[in-house]
């Protein structure tokens, strides 16, 4: 027969694992669904991945926000590539504003490089300086 210790032990415990698994599961699965997207991207398939990016940042954005702003970076990258600038830019703003959120300076520093890059494109000079002037006090920072 359990004592009552050691079966409020085994609750607690269950308990743990059942919270440890909802914490974990989601960065799982938002993992597993920017690979595909990853995958999509890397064989060619543009439109897919695209569409793929878009879910990955709506699903997870609120709990895995590096993986949204990953998902935003790559799609940036597909618009720029097609010479879609306004797209792009778009992309780069919802990754921007996600990477600040998170604290995490070098990739904050890597997505304005990459916003500013958009935006002289678009011929935006002033604010294209802007974003590469900010990455680089983050840079130099650290």
């Amino acid at each position: 027969m359990d004592s009552p210790v050691a079966d409020r032990e085994q609750r607690i415990s269950g308990w743990l694992v059942w919270a440890l698994a909802l914490i974990l599961l989601p960065a799982a699965a938002a993992a597993q669904d920017i690979e595909r997207a990853i995958a999509f991207h890397l064989e060619g398939e543009l439109d897919r991945a695209l569409e793929e990016y878009a879910e990955v940042a709506r699903a997870v954005a609120d709990t895995e926000p590096n993986v949204a702003a990953a998902a935003h970076t790559n799609s940036c990258a597909i618009h720029m590539g097609r010479g879609e600038y306004e797209s792009a830019l778009q992309s780069c703003e919802a990754a921007l504003e996600l990477r600040r959120s998170t604290g995490d300076l070098p990739r904050t520093a890597r997505t304005l490089n990459n916003l500013a890059l958009t935006l002289q494109n678009l011929g935006r000079y002033g604010e294209a300086r802007a974003r590469y002037l900010e990455a680089l006090e983050i840079n130099r920072g650290e």
